[in-house]
């Protein structure tokens, strides 16, 4: 299987509702925990392997994997307290073969609970002025989004200009009368690239089912994969 450049996961961006600086706050409609289901999804082992098909009927698969690693202190993270760290490993490939064209990513992501805030992805990351941070909120309405955090450029080879910046929301979409989508999304600039994980989450807060929405390699599309 052909690999290439590691690029950022999270988990988990689904880009059509990312979110930029003060999001948007639904004033209607059921309302569902945040922090609490991000902070227990991702301190558990998972695997799912997902499919989705594009707009010419391809098939092609998706498989992830997540593990929690051990708390570490990070010099730069400028937090009191260890941080949560998590592997994540995610590959889409074209049913035809299995071997040509696979997207690959594999990172380390940093974060803490209480509350649920992103600290960086990658050791990279803790070199980035952060511009701004946010907690998770408690709860959100049905189709609201928020930031979480955004920082600023660093020099990075895989972009033709050297520089790049990342920035992380949180948007929440509904499902059905009583489940939701909680969605983790991650934008690059100034390549647009993302990727989301997607968790559903039911009106006492347990997290349950993934998605995720990740891109197509040499296709320039994102596929959502169920």
């Amino acid at each position: 299987m052909k690999e290439y450049a590691a690029s950022t996961l999270i988990p988990l961006a689904i880009l059509a509702g990312c979110g930029g600086g003060g999001g948007e706050e639904s004033t209607s409609g059921p309302v569902y925990s945040v922090a609490a289901p991000l902070s227990a999804f991702f301190a558990k082992q998972a695997n799912f392997n997902l499919s989705a098909k594009d707009e010419t009927g391809d098939l092609y698969f998706l498989s992830y994997y997540q593990g929690p690693g051990p708390d570490i202190y990070l010099d730069d993270s400028d937090t009191g307290k260890p941080l949560k760290q998590l592997h994540t490993l995610l590959v889409v490939y074209p049913a035809s073969d299995p071997y040509k064209d696979a997207y690959y990513s594999s990172v380390n992501f940093y974060y803490s609970t209480d509350p649920f805030m992103i600290w960086g992805v990658n050791a990279l990351d803790f070199g980035r002025p952060m511009y701004e941070q946010h907690p998770a909120p408690s709860f959100a309405r049905v189709n609201s989004t928020g930031p979480l955090s955004s920082m600023g450029p660093l020099s990075e080879p895989e972009f033709l200009n050297g520089v790049s910046s990342r920035s992380f929301t949180w948007s929440l979409k509904e499902e059905t009368a009583t489940t939701a989508w909680l969605c983790l999304n991650m934008t690059t600039t100034p390549v647009e690239k993302g990727s989301s994980t997607c968790i559903r989450v039911d009106e006492s807060g347990a997290p349950s089912g993934f998605k995720a929405k990740a891109p197509v390699s040499g296709r320039g599309t994102m596929l959502e994969f169920q």
